[in-house]
């Protein structure tokens, strides 16, 4: 409970709890945390995500540090599996090795990266958010 993103997860699940699942995951947990928000996200349990699974999920994902980095290739994982992502929050993001911290994939919603600029090690200072592509209006 000395991690300050573990004091926000638990602060977010007492605050609101009928509309909030938080857990958190370390930054070598990734597919822990994918396999986790695949099994939330299927709300009738056979396994399969179906479309309005996928439509309905609210996902927010932060992480710090090294766990920024892992927030942002859970997020790419997540568009693999067309499944939509509202915020990734980014604070002091550093590279890990074998994963792309720098850009955001298309499926996250919003973005955003806090980090400074004084101390030993320097958060990433500039992230890319890909566009989403263009959907034609529903009337069409």
């Amino acid at each position: 409970m000395h991690h300050p993103e573990v004091q926000f997860a638990e602060y977010l699940r007492q605050t609101y709890p009928s509309i909030v699942h938080a857990e958190v995951f370390a930054n070598h947990e990734g597919k822990r945390a994918l396999r986790r928000v695949v099994q939330l996200l299927d709300t009738n349990g056979d396994g399969v995500l179906a479309p309005s699974e996928k439509e309905q999920a609210s996902i927010i994902i932060y992480g710090h540090s090294w766990g920024a980095s892992q927030a942002i290739t859970l997020a790419h994982e997540l568009e693999g599996l067309d499944i939509p992502v509202l915020l990734t929050i980014q604070v002091d993001s550093v590279h890990k090795p074998g994963h792309e911290d720098a850009v955001i994939p298309s499926n996250v919603r919003s973005a955003v990266s806090f980090y400074q600029t004084k101390g030993v090690i320097h958060g990433r200072p500039h992230v890319q958010q890909l566009k989403r592509p263009s959907l034609p209006p529903p009337w069409m």
